[in-house]
């Protein structure tokens, strides 16, 4: 597995949890992500509304945050474009929700930065 973008991974799971900037930084401007839940319903959130929902978990119950996990399973690249996919359980209005995961990054002169993530999320 390509360390260096699960560690880029890493920060922005600390970044969404205490450091907007950082964040800000992680995510690219034309990034996207697309969430499919289990009744079947997608959803397209761009950059600065992935930004406010972090924003508005921030502000909620900071021990649900703390009983979020997260496994990496792969993580590779190859020249400028990283693959990683994973699973994470995230605590989302009180509730646990299981999230597979599929996040494109691409690098350029200042790193590291999101470009797409594909979610399937289901209520656990």
């Amino acid at each position: 597995m390509d360390q260096e973008l699960i560690e880029n991974c890493r920060r922005l799971d600390a970044a969404a949890r205490n450091d907007p900037d950082e964040l800000r930084s992680l995510y690219a401007d034309d990034f996207l992500i697309h969430r499919l839940d289990s009744s079947g319903e997608t959803l397209v959130v761009d950059k600065q509304a992935i930004i406010s929902f972090f924003a508005e978990q921030r502000d909620k119950d900071t021990a649900s945050q703390q009983k979020n996990t997260v496994e990496y399973l792969h993580a590779s690249r190859s020249r400028d474009i990283g693959m990683v996919v994973g699973k994470r359980t995230m605590q989302v209005s009180g509730k646990p929700v299981e999230l597979i995961f599929s996040q494109f990054w691409r690098h350029q002169k200042s790193g590291w930065q999101m470009i797409r993530e594909s979610v399937y999320a289901q209520s656990r």
